[in-house]
């Protein structure tokens, strides 16, 4: 069993939901810490695991603040975290974790 802490997945949100990691087949995932960036003002972000999945973080975000969610979340192959802002492109976000194979 290999175990890889990395950067899993980064990019800019849209202003519709916006895949930033996808969980390899045959792999498990344990998501560590998601950072969010604004260029904007009154950028609401909202980071989840799916469409049918709770929340993992929402915040409102002015130029050049941050936020960083830190914790444990578990998913399996396929398993997916995804973020939007209100404005496509204006909020960064980079998903760090461990990857289980």
């Amino acid at each position: 069993m290999a175990e890889s802490y990395k950067l899993l997945g980064s990019g800019a949100l849209g202003a519709t939901a916006t895949t930033l990691y996808t969980v390899p087949a045959a792999t498990q995932a344990i998501i560590k810490l998601i950072t969010l960036k604004s260029a904007a003002d009154g950028q609401t972000a909202v980071v989840d695991a799916g469409a049918s999945a709770p929340v993992i973080g929402n915040c409102l975000l002015n130029n050049g603040e941050w936020a960083d969610w830190e914790g444990s979340l578990t998913l399996g192959a396929a398993g997916v975290v995804r973020g939007l802002a209100t404005t496509a492109s204006q909020v960064t976000a980079a998903v760090f974790g461990l990857e289980i194979t």
